[in-house]
């Protein structure tokens, strides 16, 4: 088992202590990243996207 590790307000927390906004991106980042491992691009729907003041850049569709 292991935890993701994310920035949270300048500082690397582990993702249950994080808020919400740093959470979706951490989630964004994973996907991205194996995406790009495994070769493949699907869309990728955000809930709750109005909440976040900056989402990370993805290399594929994103519904928010």
């Amino acid at each position: 088992m292991c935890e993701v590790m994310v920035n949270c307000e300048n500082a690397v927390v582990p993702s249950s202590t994080a808020n919400n906004g740093s959470r979706i991106n951490a989630g964004l980042s994973i996907i991205d990243t194996l995406s790009e491992h495994w070769g493949v691009s699907v869309p990728v729907v955000i809930d709750n996207a109005e909440s976040i003041s900056k989402l990370i850049d993805m290399d594929t569709q994103v519904i928010r």
